[in-house]
Formats: structure tokens, sequence, C-alpha cells
């Protein structure tokens, strides 16, 4: 792994290549489910959804 560990916050200890694989695949695989169960909801409440969680995987 080339990414260096997050060094405070509550992702210290946390190799920064897999929080940003982890989010990428995440939100591919959200966005995948959405279309696969005929969207459910509309764009602009997956897209709030999906922000808010990211939101609070980042901060």
């Amino acid at each position: 792994m080339s990414g260096d560990s997050i060094t405070e916050g509550k992702n210290e200890g946390l190799n920064e290549d897999v929080i940003l694989q982890f989010m990428g695949t995440a939100y591919v695989g959200v966005v995948e489910w959405w279309i696969t169960n005929g969207m459910p909801c509309p764009p602009h409440v997956m897209a709030e959804q999906v922000g808010l969680l990211l939101e609070r995987i980042c901060n």
C-alpha cells in the first residue's frame, strides 16, 4: 500500500488508500443497487443520501 496512515481523528491508523477504495466501491455499489431496483427514489434523493453518508465517513 502506498498511502499514508491518517494520524488523527476518528480514522486514525487507517490507510488513506483503503479509505478511498472503500468509499469508491460503496458509491458504485449503491448506484448499482439503485438502478437494479428500478430507481426506487428520485436522483436528487440518491445524491443527497450518498452525500450524507460520505460526509459522515469522512468527518
